[in-house]
């Protein structure tokens, strides 16, 4: 669900940078209309704004929440919130991060069962700074 301010995170393995990016891509029908991404499907989000997205596919797997989120918008405020709330170091190892801003995920759905990117959803903090 949009909600300003808020971002949502989600971390596991895919088997490949274009993996990943397909599992984003958003497509559309000849008459315009949307075409819902695996992860979109996956997570039973039925809109985002494809301009409030970043992922990144990483060539080693990471259990760091600093290394992990680090280069990403507003790292310097998202990483200590969301080190709080998962704990350092991560449970597993991940190798692909997608963060949603401007979204607060309910978490409705679970970890996919199989294919190239199974993500699981990690949390909501917000991307405004405390000061």
């Amino acid at each position: 669900m949009q909600q300003e301010g808020m971002v949502s995170l989600w971390a596991g393995h895919a088997d490949s940078a274009s993996d990943l990016e397909a599992y984003l891509k958003i497509a559309y029908t000849e008459d315009g209309e949307v075409i819902l991404s695996p992860f979109a499907r996956d997570f039973r989000i039925e809109y985002y704004d494809e301009d409030f997205i970043e992922a990144k596919y990483y060539d080693k797997s990471l259990q760091s929440v600093s290394g992990l989120l680090h280069g990403f918008s507003y790292d310097n405020v998202i990483t200590p919130q969301f080190t709080q709330l998962l704990g350092d170091p991560l449970p597993l190892p991940v190798n692909a991060v997608v963060l949603l801003y401007h979204f607060k995920y309910a978490g409705e759905a679970g970890l996919p069962a199989s294919g190239p990117v199974t993500l699981q959803f990690m949390g909501v903090v917000s991307m405004e700074s405390s000061r």
